[in-house]
């Protein structure tokens, strides 16, 4: 795929979401499972081994022998079988991590794609109103609220098989999606020029923002022109909801980075108009299409609505002094239920941002009516670059070491409601942050110097990752230290790995003769928590899984192994958890800490909102494994037909 005039920012996202749906591992596909709870993504094909951190670092381990395999044929429209010219046909790698190969249709609709890699491919063709994989991305999925389900994109797409030696042939078919047309117009008639157009797919009480394609023409489309005029194409059938966004700068931030692109894709949440003219999504008309169907029509007048300025100021907790430099942001907060409640952007934490000045102070403009979360990260300050111990710098000076930034105050969010007029005062207290700093070793007591380490802290109470700024990196000294933590009783998490690609895993994190692993610390104003001990061990425990279905127990592919701990105390924390997400042939391997464990199957679709609730459901009639340090077991679960 040719993405050089795609942004950065939507092109990440966009290639995070292929790799989420189409591989084989659910650190995108279940909330808080596999990133963090394996410590790392491992993905083995037969072609090469990737292991990458929780912070998305990549050690790749060279591919033995370079692929040779070609997969070559036709393109045609599926409904005239005339050729798909001068378009990129593209593998979607389906049981990797979501590798991309493409090759160019010539005037016969011919491609040849060479040197593909070992695998399981989705053949598709990118071209406006051509029907794209990226159509059945769920944006909420794959932020992480259930896992992706890929029997509707197998309906409508190709597969082939690649040995990695041998060549194939593949005959594409491009199936044609429905379209959606209309003019935006405002409330005086005017046209509403360069507004963004997001079109969001409706199942029952949840909205799935949809994007049709990420080629420059299908995502330019998705702006009004100099008319009004928009018209979006390649949409797969299903009921949809319309909306348009007008571009508003909240914040300082905003100016200078307004990109049409990204605006083009998620929009502005806080500024939506839905067909015909309603403000909330609940309050809309729906339109259905079916596939290669044209419906215009879809004229939407801009809802006119009054615009406020947020302003307050932001002030230590223990002295009252002003904050300067703190960074104020704010979204909208999201409604407990309903199709509003899935209306959300994957940037819209970037937008609407401003600092605080030398009083504190901060304001926030052209804001609607409604209820937000404001969010305060404080600044950071630097220790002294000096030490004051022995000689040994230059000319006699002593020694210096690197400023090394540390929060003094801890974020803060705070409520607000905006409702016919400006908020004004809003005053926001943040208190002087914790820190907890120690180190972290081999089970052989060698500092970890090429080690790559990650920690953070987890609220107790809530299981959600709270304040605290997440290190990454430990430093060539073994040495970690987490500034800023906001007063509560709160968990210590790491995920390590190293330059090897051996997986690990943390064996002990002891403070004062206390089990960290168990026992949570409690934070107060300026606590300082010195000496956490923490002890690696590359001796995983691993779990071989074969994922069958009905009474044949055929392969049942795309099923998340979730291994839970039997402690029904650890459920709640993601970490605790170990997963993987079956293959073409049913398996798939779990390493990980060794232990008790509780093994739960989610099948492919199946919606998910909190995993430990999952956990909590079927705990009583689940099988359990034991796992030693080191050892390797095979288990056959039985999932529910229709994988």
């Amino acid at each position: 795929m040719n993405t050089s005039l795609i942004p950065n920012a939507a092109r990440l996202f966009l290639f995070t979401a292929f790799a989420c749906l189409l591989a084989s591992c659910c650190a995108c596909a279940v909330p808080g499972v596999g990133a963090q709870s394996m410590n790392m993504n491992v993905t083995i094909t037969n072609a090469n081994v990737t292991i990458s951190n929780m912070n998305g670092a990549v050690a790749p381990v060279p591919m033995p022998e370079e692929p040779k395999s070609t997969v070559y044929g036709r393109a045609v429209y599926d409904d005239t079988g005339r050729p798909v010219k001068r378009a990129r046909v593209q593998l979607l790698n389906i049981e990797g991590r979501g590798q991309q190969y493409a090759g160019l249709t010539n005037a016969n609709g011919e491609f040849r794609i060479r040197k593909v890699p070992v695998g399981n491919y989705f053949v598709t063709v990118d071209a406006p109103g051509v029907m794209s994989p990226v159509s059945f991305l769920d944006i909420q999925e794959m932020r992480g609220n259930s896992h992706p389900d890929l029997r509707e994109v197998r309906k409508h797409f190709d597969e082939v098989d690649v040995d990695g030696k041998s060549d194939r042939e593949v005959n594409v078919r491009a199936k044609r999606g429905a379209s959606v047309s209309g003019r935006v117009t405002y409330a005086d008639g005017d046209p509403a020029i360069n507004v963004s157009v997001s079109i969001m797919r409706r199942r029952g009480e949840r909205l799935a923002q949809l994007i049709t394609g990420v080629n420059p023409a299908t995502l330019y489309s998705m702006r009004t022109d100099d008319r009004g005029v928009f018209r979006v194409a390649g949409l797969p059938p299903g009921e949809y909801l319309v909306a348009v966004s007008e571009t508003v700068e909240h914040g300082e931030s905003d100016a200078g980075r307004y990109d049409p692109m990204e605006a083009s894709i998620f929009g502005n949440p806080l500024m939506m108009t839905f067909y015909p003219s309603a403000t909330r999504a609940g309050q809309a008309t729906p339109v259905r299409v079916e596939a290669g169907e044209d419906r215009d029509g879809v004229d939407i007048t801009i809802a006119e609505r009054a615009l406020h300025t947020l302003s307050g100021v932001v002030r230590g907790g223990r002295d009252g002094r002003p904050v300067a430099s703190a960074s104020v942001r704010f979204a909208p907060k999201v409604p407990a239920s309903g199709v509003d409640a899935t209306l959300s952007s994957p940037y819209e934490e970037t937008r609407g941002t401003v600092q605080t000045d030398e009083q504190g102070l901060w304001q926030l403009r052209e804001i609607p009516d409604g209820v937000y979360i404001i969010s305060v990260n404080p600044p950071s300050v630097y220790e002294s670059a000096t030490t004051a111990t022995t000689t040994g710098g230059v000319d006699g000076a002593p020694p210096t070491r690197p400023r090394r930034p540390k929060k003094r105050y801890a974020p803060k969010q705070q409520e607000v409601k905006v409702a016919g007029g400006d908020v004004a005062n809003i005053n926001i207290v943040v208190n002087e942050g914790g820190r907890i700093s120690g180190t972290y070793v081999y089970e052989d007591k060698q500092p970890a110097s090429y080690q790559y380490a990650s920690f953070y802290v987890e609220r107790a109470e809530e299981g959600e990752t709270a304040g605290g700024e997440r290190i990454t990196g430990g430093g060539s000294d073994g040495k970690f230290t987490i500034d800023g933590i906001p007063p509560g009783r709160m968990y210590l998490r790491a995920s390590l790995y190293n330059e090897d690609t051996e997986k690990t895993y943390v064996k002990s994190m002891t403070w004062r003769g206390r089990d960290l692993l168990r026992e949570p610390l409690e934070i107060a104003q300026g606590t300082d928590v010195e000496g956490v001990q923490v002890v690696m061990s590359s001796e995983v425990a691993t779990l071989d899984v074969r994922a069958v279905s009905g009474t044949d127990k055929n392969a049942a592919r795309g099923v998340v192994i979730i291994l839970a701990p039997v402690d029904p105390t650890q459920w709640p924390h993601p970490d605790t958890q170990l997963s993987c997400a079956s293959g073409r042939d049913g398996t798939c391997a779990i390493s990980g800490a060794p232990g008790e464990y509780l093994v739960i199957a989610l099948t492919s679709g199946e919606r998910v909102e909190s995993v430990g609730d999952v956990i909590k459901r079927r705990a009583a009639g689940a099988p359990r494994v034991s796992l030693r340090a080191g050892e390797r077991k095979s288990l056959e679960v039985l999932t529910p037909s229709g994988n």
